[in-house]
């Protein structure tokens, strides 16, 4: 999770817009931080030509991967944190302050690919760089586009799963009128790039606008109603219609479950309301989904449910922003009691936020 903890950082409304956090940290449910890190918070650029106040949507500056966390500073330093609490360079993007930095790693940790989006002044333009790098090893440049002075919707590095990098296609820069800074993703489509950079075919189909996806490539599709689709568009489960929308990154990694802002789905049709004030960020496993409840203070402390117990909250009691989970330990004591979901197997032990 990351946390905004100094005076040279802050929060955005919503976790990616216009936020800039200066804490990484590998909890339990127990609210316990194993490990915790501190960085030199990104800055957020002015998009030219908007209206004032408008704030840009951006990547997380954590994710994880290979056990572990790896994170990028307001430089473009990137660095990977450890359960045992142990920090490395990893590499470094060199990143000015009018520019974002989309990173991704892979799976096993032995990979990075990363879109560097200049921001420019007002008259000039913008620009995106496509970059890859090696932990120890300084990034090569595969491609650099110019794109104008008008406001545009660039390719940007997104994610990686099973089937390599992903990038988002005609990515939104500011939230617009349908998302609000809500989704995983805010592009057009979704697809993997190749070792050039090169896109292939869309993530779910060609008509499949995503919202998230999991581990295995599954994607979770807007539409109505919304459809989670394997990586070639054949479609697994249909989320039934309801006064209800899915919120966060609301694909569970099983790709079985989604979460809404009210209601728990299930791909057998099975449902069931969550607490009341939980705003769903993501999901740590199959069971258990974490988010944010406000706090007086405005921000949001991370809260978490079980499927099965869902309208009972868990409010660890600081504010943090849910970016990943991570196998449990071996002899850490994970998380609270809770009861099994009903009517649903017994879940595994479960991995750390």
């Amino acid at each position: 999770m990351v946390e905004a903890r100094g005076p040279g950082s802050h929060w955005g409304v919503l976790p990616g817009l216009g936020d800039s956090y200066d804490t990484v940290a590998i909890a339990g449910f127990d609210g316990f931080a194993r490990a915790r890190a501190t960085f030199k918070p990104r800055a957020v650029p002015t998009i030219p030509g908007a209206a004032a106040g408008t704030k840009p949507l951006l990547p997380p500056p954590a994710i994880v991967a290979a056990g572990s966390v790896f994170y990028a500073d307001g430089d473009g330093a990137v660095r990977q944190l450890k359960p045992d609490g142990a920090v490395s360079d990893v590499t470094s993007f060199n990143l000015t302050p009018q520019q974002e930095l989309w990173f991704a790693v892979s799976p096993d940790g032995k990979n990075l690919m990363a879109s560097v989006l200049t921001v420019p002044g007002p008259g000039a333009s913008w620009s995106v760089s496509l970059e890859m790098a090696t932990p120890g090893g300084q990034p090569k440049t595969l491609s650099t586009v110019d794109l104008g002075a008008a406001l545009p919707k660039p390719t940007l590095v997104a994610g990686w799963d099973l089937g390599g990098p992903l990038a988002t296609l005609s990515t939104d820069l500011v939230p617009t009128t349908t998302d609000g800074g809500g989704w995983q993703y805010h592009g057009g489509s979704l697809v993997h790039l190749d070792a050039q950079g090169q896109p292939g075919q869309p993530v779910g189909g060609a008509d499949c606008k995503p919202w998230a996806s999991a581990p295995d490539g599954s994607v979770l599709c807007t539409g109505s109603p919304p459809t989670v689709r394997d990586p070639i568009g054949n479609v697994l489960w249909t989320v039934p219609s309801g006064g209800f929308s899915p919120q966060g990154r609301a694909l569970a990694p099983d790709a079985g479950h989604v979460s809404t802002d009210s209601v728990i789905v299930a791909a057998d049709g099975w449902a069931e309301r969550i607490a009341n004030g939980l705003t769903a960020e993501g999901w740590v496993d199959s069971v258990h989904l974490v988010g944010q409840v406000q706090d007086p203070a405005g921000k949001g402390d991370i809260d978490y449910v079980t499927s099965g117990d869902a309208l009972r909250g868990h409010n660890l009691g600081f504010p943090a922003v849910l970016v990943g989970a991570l196998p449990t330990p071996p002899g850490i004591k994970n998380e609270l009691p809770s009861p099994a979901p009903k009517a649903k197997p017994s879940p595994s032990p479960s991995p750390t936020p």
